[in-house]
C-alpha cells in the first residue's frame, strides 16, 4: 500500500545513479547479472513491453536503465554511434570482475594493470555500447604524490618510455598481463621453475596439469600436458633462451605434442606458431609483481591479426591463470603459518 515518502530518495538508490539507455534493456539486465553480479530490484513495462524503467544494484551501487525511446530523445550508444560516458566501478579483485565479464561478452579496451595513483585497472565495453573503467584500491597515495608518479611517467612517455599511465606494453602488437603476488621474489621464481610447483597452478582455469617436467636453463625446456573438463588434451612447449634468476625468463612459447614437438594451435590454424614470451619478477619485499608478455615471432600478416584480436580473451585466460597462483600461494602460507 503507498504511503508518504519516508526521505527524497527511494531507499534502493544513491544519490546520483548512473541511468543507462540501452537497446534491448531486458537483455542487458541479464548481462550485467551474469557479468557483473547485478541484482535486480525492480523493472516497469510500457505497454509495448519495453522497459520504461529498470534498476540494479552492482556491488552496492544503484544503476538504472530503460529501453531506448527515441521519440522522447532516449538514444542507446548503438543509436549515437558512441558513448561519450564511462562509468566508474570498484570491486574487490578487478581481475576476476574483468576476467568475468569478457566470459559473459564484455570486450577489453584496456587489460587490467597497476597504475600509478595507487589502482590495479582497466577498463570494457559491454555490448550494449556502455564503456566501464573497473579497478581495484592497491596503495594510499597522497595528492602530491600522485602528481609525482603522472610526472614521471609523463617524462618517461616524452623519452619514448612509457606509453602512458599503467604498464602498458612499449612493444608494437605485444600483449601484457602483470599482477602483484603476495609472496617474496625468491619463493615466486621457485613457482615459476620447479615442476612440483607448477604442476599445483599452470594452466587455464579447468585444466588439470598431467605432465609437467622443467630445465630452467638457456636452451632448457618447458614441456607440459593439460587435460580439459571434457578430457580434451593440449600439450605445451617453453625453449628457454635467457635464464637470469630471480629476475627474468625468456624464452620461445608454442603449442606442442606429446612427444615435445612443434605443433600448430589445436583450435586455430591462424595462431602464430611461435611466441616470443617473457617472464618478470620485480621485487616488492613481501610482494612480487610478475609480467607476462607474448609477442608472436615471425607471424604471417593473417597470424599477427589473428593474435591481436585474441588480447581479450588473453586477459581472461591469464586472469584465471594467476589466481589459480594467487590460491596457491595462500595455500603455502597458511601451511608456513600452521
Amino acid at each position: 500500500m503507498s504511503q508518504p515518502a519516508k526521505s527524497y530518495k527511494p531507499a534502493y538508490v544513491h544519490a546520483v545513479s548512473p541511468h543507462l539507455v540501452c537497446a534491448g534493456a531486458a537483455k542487458a539486465i541479464d548481462f550485467y547479472k551474469k557479468a557483473f553480479g547485478a541484482e535486480e530490484v525492480m523493472r516497469i513495462n510500457a505497454p509495448d513491453g519495453k522497459l520504461m524503467h529498470a534498476c540494479l544494484t552492482i556491488n552496492g551501487s544503484s544503476v538504472m536503465l530503460v529501453d531506448e525511446f527515441p521519440q522522447m530523445g532516449a538514444l542507446s550508444p548503438a543509436g549515437l554511434k558512441m558513448s561519450p560516458v564511462t562509468i566508474h566501478l570498484f570491486v574487490p579483485d578487478v581481475d576476476a570482475f574483468v576476467a568475468r565479464a569478457v566470459e559473459a561478452g564484455a570486450q577489453v579496451t584496456m587489460p587490467v594493470m597497476d597504475m600509478m595513483w595507487g589502482d590495479r585497472y582497466g577498463t570494457l565495453v559491454d555490448p550494449f555500447g556502455h564503456r566501464w573503467s573497473v579497478a581495484t584500491h592497491k596503495i594510499e597515495m597522497s595528492p602530491a604524490e600522485m602528481q609525482k608518479a603522472m610526472d614521471e611517467a609523463m617524462a618517461a612517455m616524452a623519452q619514448g618510455g612509457h606509453q602512458g599511465c599503467g604498464e602498458i606494453p612499449t612493444e608494437t602488437g605485444a600483449f601484457s598481463i602483470t599482477r602483484a603476488l603476495e609472496a617474496p621474489r625468491d619463493l615466486v621464481w621457485q613457482l615459476f621453475t620447479q615442476a612440483e610447483h607448477l604442476k599445483q597452478w599452470w594452466g587455464p582455469k579447468g585444466f588439470a596439469v598431467t605432465h609437467a617436467s622443467i630445465d630452467a636453463a638457456p636452451g632448457g625446456r618447458f614441456h607440459y600436458g593439460l587435460r580439459s573438463a571434457n578430457g580434451d588434451p593440449i600439450w605445451g612447449l617453453f625453449v628457454f633462451r635467457e635464464v637470469t634468476a630471480p629476475e627474468r625468463l625468456v624464452f620461445i612459447n608454442s603449442f606442442s605434442d606429446e612427444n615435445g614437438g612443434v605443433t600448430r594451435h589445436p583450435l586455430s590454424q591462424t595462431w602464430p606458431l611461435e611466441l616470443s614470451s617473457r617472464f618478470e619478477f620485480e621485487d616488492l619485499g613481501n610482494t612480487t609483481r610478475v609480467k607476462v608478455t607474448w609477442r608472436p615471432l615471425n607471424p604471417s600478416p593473417e597470424e599477427k591479426k589473428t593474435f591481436e584480436e585474441s588480447f581479450a580473451s588473453m586477459q581472461a585466460g591469464w586472469s584465471g591463470t594467476l589466481e589459480q597462483l594467487e590460491a596457491y600461494i595462500a595455500q603455502l602460507n597458511r601451511k608456513k603459518a600452521g
